[in-house]
C-alpha cells in the first residue's frame, strides 16, 4: 500500500512541501486509517490467499478456516457500509 506522502507524490511531482499540504497528508492518512480499507483489503487478501491454496494443493481449507473467513469479511463489509 503506498503512503500518504508517496501518493501526494505521484500527484504532484514532490512530497507536500507547505504546512497545509502537510495537513492534507496527515488528513489522508488518518482517513485511511478510519476507513474500512484496511480490513476490506486484509479480508480479500486472505481469502484469495486460501483459494490459491486450495488450487494449488487441491484441498478446500477445513470449516473452521472457511468460517474465520467468513466472518471477517462480512465484519469488513458491515464497516465499510457504515453498519459496525
Amino acid at each position: 500500500m503506498i503512503s500518504a506522502n508517496e501518493y501526494w507524490k505521484s500527484k504532484f511531482g514532490e512530497y507536500p512541501q507547505t504546512d497545509p499540504e502537510k495537513l492534507a497528508v496527515v488528513m489522508m492518512a488518518e482517513y485511511y486509517n478510519e476507513s474500512a480499507a484496511p480490513e476490506l483489503l486484509e479480508a480479500l487478501s486472505d481469502f484469495v490467499n486460501n483459494l490459491e491454496t486450495w488450487i494449488e494443493t487441491g484441498v478446500p481449507a477445513d470449516s473452521e478456516t472457511s468460517k474465520k473467513l467468513y466472518e471477517n469479511a462480512k465484519k469488513a463489509i458491515s464497516k465499510a457500509l457504515g453498519k459496525q
